[in-house]
């Protein structure tokens, strides 16, 4: 598990075969030092496609509608997709937005929402 004070999460599955999936954790109390997060997934290696991985996205956080996305249900052939903007209302909460867009890759999705990264080659 990475842990962090401001977030947590419980792992990394790129496989599809973990029965509890992944979590992400953040922090309540360190609203304030957050200004916006994006939930997005990227889709594992050996899946050719949505349908084929057969991922759902859940998305909850207190005092705004649970988000579920069933990603099979959208036709994409694209390998990346936002599911989800979390911004800082005031500091005490977050507003919850529910976007759904798929990309070709990080550097396609940084730019579509204004991140201003620096993408440089890698590999895990």
């Amino acid at each position: 598990m990475r842990i962090s004070k401001m977030m947590a999460l419980d792992g990394d599955d790129r496989s599809g075969a973990s029965a509890g999936g992944e979590n992400l954790r953040v922090n309540g109390a360190m609203i304030s030092q957050i200004r916006r997060i994006l939930v997005y997934t990227f889709i594992y290696e050996g899946a050719a496609n949505w349908a084929e991985a057969k991922g759902v996205v859940t998305v909850k956080c207190p005092g705004s509608q649970e988000i579920i996305v069933r990603m099979d249900e959208y036709g994409s052939n694209l390998p990346m997709c936002a599911i989800a903007m979390l911004e800082n209302c005031n500091d005490e909460t977050f507003s919850v937005e529910k976007i759904v867009r798929f990309f070709q890759g990080h550097r396609f999705m940084d730019q579509a929402f204004n991140w201003g990264l620096q993408w440089v080659a890698g590999r895990k």
